[in-house]
């Protein structure tokens, strides 16, 4: 019912009151997504991988299995740009940085305060 291919298939704006309250109480889907990056900086390369703190440190953040990347589930509920509620973010090069940038976006400081607004 949370997950991000529901949230994107069928806007929060039509489901009920009983749906609306389901998501509320499962929350943000939080999978550990298979990223794996190869990066090469300069003589030496490694492998950038997911950790599961991120979620810990920005408590918008959601996952998706099916499509192993990152989305924001305040900007699923509400609607936001196409980069954190249709295609997703799966590059983790930069990543903090495009976190940081969403963060800071009106649309975005919006729906986290529908969220906080719908659910009082």
């Amino acid at each position: 019912m949370n997950s991000v291919g529901t949230l994107q298939s069928k806007p929060f704006s039509t489901l009920s009151i009983e749906e609306r309250l389901t998501i509320k109480i499962l929350g943000r889907t939080m999978p550990t997504v298979k990223i794996v990056q190869s990066v090469k900086c300069k003589s030496r390369s490694f492998n950038r991988t997911f950790k599961p703190d991120i979620y810990d440190k920005h408590r918008w953040l959601c996952g998706c299995d099916d499509k192993n990347a990152f989305f924001c589930f305040p900007c699923l509920r509400f609607d936001g740009e196409d980069l954190w509620t249709k295609n997703g973010k799966i590059d983790l090069n930069h990543l903090l940085d495009k976190v940081r940038k969403h963060e800071n976006l009106k649309t975005h400081m919006k729906n986290e305060l529908s969220i906080v607004s719908w659910e009082q």
